[in-house]
């Protein structure tokens, strides 16, 4: 569906701005709530989150904290996901 350079764009530019403090993280979860209207697109969204925190063959403890309340925000259940 997504060429595999854009996804690594769009990643490596969201990674650049939930590292760049509280304003930057603070932007993401505000597209997160707007994605969250869509259900279809929600879920590819939280899917794609889980592949970068599981891309070195684990998910930390605060990896899953974040992926909690990505999935939360998006109006998803974090129980209907293996993490």
């Amino acid at each position: 569906a997504f060429a595999q350079r854009d996804i690594e764009t769009t990643i490596d530019a969201m990674m650049s701005r939930a590292e760049g403090g509280r304003s930057g993280r603070l932007g993401l979860y505000r597209e997160i709530e707007q994605i969250a209207a869509d259900r279809d697109i929600a879920e590819i969204v939280y899917l794609a989150a889980l592949d970068v925190a599981e891309s070195d063959g684990s998910i930390g403890e605060k990896e899953k904290a974040v992926l909690t309340k990505i999935c939360t925000t998006l109006g998803l259940n974090p129980a209907n996901y293996d993490i």
